[in-house]
């Protein structure tokens, strides 16, 4: 095993958790999850936090999601009262375990494959 590839299999052991409010987005969230569940890094914690939704969008991702939960794409559902996107990441991150994190809105997408990849690969470089 080459000593780049060793690199890459210890920086995709720590956890990455993407935090996503939601609210009322229910015709763009399948986007921003599909870039999501096509990321190349693995371990991912998805944190979706319904934000008072009027719509379906919670059930809507759920429905999604269903078939891509694994051990390492661990998805977690929270509901948040207090209205703001600021308040839902905020209640997305006590429920993070992981060392890495990012938010998302819900209508946003990851440009491409390798996005979280080189996110942890600069954290590393970094420390």
């Amino acid at each position: 095993m080459s000593k780049e590839h060793e690199k890459r299999e210890q920086v995709m052991s720590k956890l990455f958790s993407i935090i996503i409010p939601v609210h009322n987005r229910e015709k763009y969230i399948k986007d921003t999850l599909r870039s999501v569940v096509g990321q190349d890094y693995r371990p991912l914690q998805l944190i979706l936090v319904d934000n008072n939704s009027a719509d379906n969008s919670m059930q809507r991702a759920k429905q999604y999601l269903s078939s891509y939960e694994s051990a390492d794409f661990k998805v977690t559902y929270a509901q948040e009262q207090k209205e703001g996107a600021c308040a839902a990441r905020n209640k997305g991150v006590t429920l993070s375990d992981a060392p890495y994190m990012m938010f998302l809105d819900d209508d946003d997408m990851l440009s491409t494959y390798t996005s979280i990849s080189q996110i942890v690969e600069r954290f590393e470089e970094s420390e």
